[in-house]
């Protein structure tokens, strides 16, 4: 493998060091692990088998844990930039909306939906501009029901955690479902 040159900089974006390296590591399995919980009302605008709209709006608890994982910053004319992360914490309000549904029998499932999340208050502060904070949560997925124990989906997930990279992060998965159930009936005792 070819060596290439890696800017190593620290959480403030500060230059650590620069070395040359054939890889970098940049996280661990799971990790950055993000837990987030809502506080707030959702409301059903539409609730139809084909079409089923929610809006919601809520106070949103973040916990981002990522002490000692690197983010790929940019990779360009043979420098590439990586920045270490850190763990935060995030309240703030919180609006969405998604839409789904079903049909040609329940066959066919899909669903769409969009969060965006000002964090008013953080740990680590962070002194930024409004549009700067904002995070964006957003995708869709559609799926076909094959028969009784097999699914097969696709999903899209777009996302911007500015506190974990400025830019958008996309998301595509195929999960192929199977289910298995057994059931075991215990004999009932003479009466």
């Amino acid at each position: 493998d070819k060596e290439k040159t890696y800017d190593l900089r620290d959480v403030d974006d500060k230059n650590k060091e620069t070395k040359k390296a054939a890889e970098q590591a940049l996280t661990d399995p799971f990790l950055p692990l993000y837990l987030q919980e809502n506080l707030g009302v959702f409301a059903n605008i539409l609730d139809q088998e084909m079409l089923n709209w929610e809006v919601r709006s809520a106070l949103s608890f973040r916990q981002t844990f990522a002490d000692n994982q690197k983010v790929l910053v940019e990779d360009e004319n043979d420098l590439i930039v990586v920045r270490d992360l850190r763990s935060f914490f995030q309240i703030g309000p919180l609006a969405g909306t998604s839409i789904g549904g079903k049909f040609w029998d329940s066959k066919i499932g899909y669903s769409a939906g969009i969060d965006v999340m000002w964090p008013a208050w953080q740990k680590p502060a962070k002194d930024r501009s409004f549009g700067d904070a904002l995070i964006f949560e957003g995708g869709g997925s559609i799926g076909l029901k094959l028969n009784t124990w097999a699914s097969l989906n696709y999903d899209y997930t777009v996302k911007r955690i500015p506190d974990i990279l400025q830019k958008f992060q996309q998301e595509h998965a195929v999960h192929l479902n199977i289910n298995f159930d057994w059931v075991y009936k215990f004999d009932q005792p003479p009466a």
